[in-house]
């Protein structure tokens, strides 16, 4: 992969270039991986997102798909931030990412979640997970994930279209919950509806077609939690402007 690149700059702001300049303080270790995500918080209720991103917001609603606003794909690390667009009652299939941190803040609509803590693998096939949040995300709600934070998640649209802005880092955590043997750099696919006891869940590694079939085109709250959320959190919240909702 040295000397890869591919780039798709469309979204021009000086929201843009903060965000940038947040990477580049993440990879010359002047934020560590919590700091940073707090500061792409201010950035996002600093930014008026709902009006520099309506136009583009509405089309995705309208043409019924993603949009993404900027990319950079290099040797060692890449990142995206895209608008993503689920349809009615659809679902991304529960999965855990590789040295990843993001934050997704819905636009429109309203997405029901699941995430949940890694805290052991079992063997190559296998973790133990805590399931910390279950419940529904509103306009203006965010999920952050890190490598060793809420890692593992579950989303579903619910009965109307969702729009959510997707922001992904990949390759600059130093320390990685699982060796590098080829891990896939996006999503990687989980069943934490099978197994457990008392106190965790036991998450299985699945190909992605099987999770599709699972899990794609069916309500989450068909798959009862193993255990219960101890304390649900309240998401990190960054206020839209008034927005009408989709029909």
């Amino acid at each position: 992969m040295s000397g890869f690149r591919t780039d798709v700059r469309e979204w021009r702001s000086p929201t843009m270039k903060e965000i940038r300049g947040l990477i580049s303080d993440l990879g010359r270790r002047r934020l560590n991986v919590p700091q940073f995500q707090k500061e792409v918080l201010r950035v996002y209720r600093e930014g008026n997102l709902w009006k520099q991103l309506g136009p583009w917001i509405d089309e995705c609603l309208k043409e019924k798909r993603d949009a993404i606003l900027w990319r950079e794909i290099m040797a060692t690390r890449n990142f995206t931030l895209q608008l993503l667009y689920m349809a009615p009652n659809t679902a991304h299939p529960p999965h855990y990412h590789f040295n990843h941190v993001s934050t997704q803040l819905v636009m429109a609509g309203r997405m029901r979640a699941r995430e949940y803590e890694r805290l052991a693998r079992i063997t190559e096939d296998s973790v133990t997970l805590m399931p910390v949040y279950d419940g529904v995300h509103e306009v203006g709600d965010t999920m952050q994930t890190a490598e060793f934070h809420r890692n593992v998640h579950w989303f579903a649209a619910l009965t109307e279209p969702t729009v959510f802005l997707n922001f992904n880092v990949h390759g600059l955590e130093r320390e990685t919950f699982e060796p590098d043997v080829g891990q896939h750099k996006g999503r990687n696919t989980i069943d934490p509806t099978v197994g457990g006891n008392e106190r965790h869940i036991i998450g299985h590694k699945i190909d992605v077609d099987k999770a599709e079939d699972k899990f794609a085109h069916r309500a989450i709250d068909d798959f009862p939690l193993i255990i219960p959320v101890k304390k649900n959190a309240r998401p990190q919240r960054v206020s839209p402007r008034s927005r009408k909702r989709a029909a």
